[in-house]
């Protein structure tokens, strides 16, 4: 069954000054009854008074429901093959082998977005992975199953970088949520190390686009030793906290941390995917419709009505 729902609700408040208006027009109306039977030649105007009183406050009416952007949608906003998108990002750089929070990070990124995607069982779920270049590893889609057997097959040796460069994977999925039916809202998994351009500009441009970016770090800021062969040292990779909340923050979503003693990523559809997200998607994909313009034609019309009345009366009080 189709539903209803306003974008701009707070302008309903104006709806609370048109009953004041009917009574003040009806005050008017009787004023004008009393100069009728003063005036017999006038009684007849004081119905088509009453009778313009309502056009108007009908008229009124409209406008300030019309102004609230109506919009009716045709089934739920996040069921169905149209529901807007879900992208995740999963860093695939080496460090994300690490077993600082076991039994590896990248194990622990795994089950966040698995149980990310249950909060959202029928929505569409994409995947970009990234290290030092970004891939879509599956494309927004309600085919669940095969999501996830893409995201079990995800492994560092997916990618041939040794870092990690996060806002070409955010302008990757940028570019996704354009194609694919956005906005919707892009989920980060990282220990947050970024050896790359700063991705906030990156994340500014989702946002722009009316995206949400929510963050899930993973690692503990101690960090553990990671052996590369590159440099034939031990260097140390500690997850960045802070940083990912901030990104989060930037991005309008919620941050979530995984490290020794957190608790699992929980969240409910809302968390994930607000209504307003999900509204704007769903404009765009064509599964809602703006009927405001609806009760802006029948302003139009009454009003018209009410001025061939007023001209057919030239000498009407009001």
């Amino acid at each position: 069954m189709p539903t209803v729902y306003f974008q701009r609700p707070g302008v309903l408040i104006a709806m609370l000054a048109v009953p004041l208006l009917a009574l003040l027009w009806r005050g008017a109306c009787r004023i004008c009854a009393g100069i009728a039977a003063d005036f017999p030649s006038a009684g007849a105007k004081a119905g088509r008074n009453r009778l313009r009183g309502a056009l108007r406050m009908l008229a009124l009416s409209a406008l300030i429901v019309g102004a609230a952007g109506p919009t009716m949608h045709e089934a739920g906003l996040r069921e169905g093959p149209d529901a807007a998108p879900v992208v995740f990002i999963l860093d695939l750089s080496d460090s994300m082998n690490t077993a600082d929070i076991p039994p590896s990070r990248l194990a622990r990124a795994h089950r966040a977005i698995r149980a990310l995607c249950e909060a959202l069982p029928q929505g569409r779920a994409g995947l970009v992975v990234c290290s030092t270049d970004a891939t879509a590893g599956c494309l927004p889609t309600n085919d669940r199953p095969t999501f996830l057997s893409l995201l079990d097959a995800a492994r560092t040796d997916w990618m041939s970088g040794r870092g990690t460069e996060l806002a070409s994977a955010l302008l990757l999925a940028a570019d996704i949520m354009e194609r694919h039916g956005g906005p919707g809202a892009v989920v980060l998994i990282s220990d947050g190390e970024n050896h790359g351009p700063d991705p906030t500009p990156a994340i500014q441009r989702l946002r722009q686009a009316g995206n949400i970016v929510h963050t899930v770090v993973v690692g503990t800021e101690e960090g553990t030793q990671l052996s590369t062969s590159v440099v034939g040292d031990a260097v140390v990779t500690r997850a960045r906290p802070e940083q990912m909340a901030a990104w989060a923050r930037e991005g309008g979503g919620r941050a979530w941390r995984l490290g020794k003693g957190t608790e699992p990523v929980t969240a409910s559809a809302d968390d994930l995917l607000p209504l307003s997200v999900a509204r704007a998607a769903a404009r765009r994909v064509g599964t809602s419709r703006d009927v405001g313009w609806t009760l802006f034609l029948a302003a139009a019309l009454l009003m018209a009505w009410d001025s061939v009345r007023g001209r057919k009366s030239p000498a009407s009080l009001f």
